[in-house]
């Protein structure tokens, strides 16, 4: 579980939004060489999923997430007070990875990354945004993720699922997307 801040408060784990969005693929590419991870996934819900949002920073939750993730899948998310930072961040990084439009929130999108480009883009929607079964139906994704391989064979128990068949996002050209197009509107 990787937190990315609008607002860095000298917060020890985790990213502020615009050193993310700077160094987005150095970042994936570091947890790679490091054996942090072997795949990605964003965690986009909005501004009004107050119970998800409750539901990610219960420390009791983020520590079982975080765990079970383990070298796996490095999961983002931001951890905003802000609207308009949501519906920026989650447009533009839905956009990067070439799923705007079936990505709604809330949803994770699972990726790799390979080469210069994104591949294995999958999203998945969740359903369950209150207190009581977000944290199973987000575990149930996480789990379901991590001990499906390969790809093409991932059956996600409870949950629709969307595969983004097809898509290769170039890393580069939506890294350059990404900070031109929203590297400004934070600071």
């Amino acid at each position: 579980m990787v937190p990315i801040f609008s607002q860095s408060g000298g917060q020890s784990l985790g990213y502020d939004i615009n050193s993310f969005i700077d160094r987005f693929e150095l970042i994936c590419q570091e947890h790679l060489q490091e054996g942090r991870a072997k795949a990605f996934a964003f965690l986009f819900y909005n501004f009004n999923d107050h119970q998800l949002g409750q539901v990610i920073q219960d420390l009791g939750v983020f520590a079982k997430l975080d765990r079970l993730s383990g070298h796996d899948l490095s999961i983002f998310y931001l951890h905003s007070g802000s609207e308009q930072h949501f519906e920026r961040f989650n447009r533009y990084f839905q956009v990067a990875l070439g799923v705007k439009g079936t990505a709604n929130t809330p949803c994770m999108v699972f990726f790799k990354l390979e080469g210069d480009g994104f591949k294995d883009v999958e999203v998945v929607s969740l359903d369950n945004t209150n207190l009581i079964n977000g944290f199973h139906e987000l575990y149930e994704v996480v789990d379901s993720y991590i001990k499906a391989e390969p790809p093409e064979k991932k059956e996600f128990k409870y949950l629709k699922q969307i595969k983004a068949v097809g898509k290769f996002v170039g890393a580069e050209a939506a890294k350059v997307f990404v900070k031109e197009g929203i590297g400004t509107l934070f600071k």
